[in-house]
């Protein structure tokens, strides 16, 4: 499935100024530049928009910038030729406000279902550079991210396993 990113605004997210990119597709799209300039950061907004989760295994709380009390982020997305708008507002003290399309969203699992990315870092490598077992837990790992459904089997087989 093709998913087209259209626009996407941020603020107050981590280090990253007020930033909205545009593209004009179908272009592919490089993100280049210094250390510490916001490509990881900006890579996580997108995470964080469609999955609900930092790619750094951290709380939305932690991710707000120090001189914000929130951070704001927005998309234009296309998949299958459909227009969709995302939206997220996270606000210190827990207080999330996800829209999709304007409409209030109570969980990110029909998100996740229209727009199934997964995001790798290059951690990867270690999949393939460690111990079977460790690759095992690798794979598993990544599997539990990408489908609740995989956990959830998982954690029956660890059960019996122990059994």
């Amino acid at each position: 499935m093709r998913i087209s990113i259209k626009k996407i605004w941020l603020k107050g997210f981590r280090n990253l100024a007020e930033t909205v990119l545009e593209w004009t597709p179908p272009q592919a799209t490089i993100i280049f530049g210094e250390n510490n300039q916001g490509k990881t950061n900006f890579l996580d907004a997108l995470a964080f928009l469609l999955t609900g989760q930092s790619t750094q295994n951290v709380s939305p709380e932690d991710i707000i910038s120090l001189d914000q009390d929130e951070f704001t982020l927005v998309a234009d997305l296309e998949s299958k030729n459909t227009p969709t708008r995302l939206s997220i507002r996270y606000r210190r003290g827990g207080e999330m406000v996800v829209l999709r399309d304007q409409q209030l969203c109570n969980s990110f699992r029909t998100i996740k279902q229209n727009f199934p990315v997964v995001f790798l870092s290059s951690d990867i490598v270690y999949a393939f550079k460690d111990s079977p077992q460790i690759r095992r837990q690798n794979i598993d790992r990544f599997c539990e991210n990408y489908d609740s459904e995989f956990a959830t089997l998982k954690r029956q087989y660890d059960r019996l396993l122990k059994q």
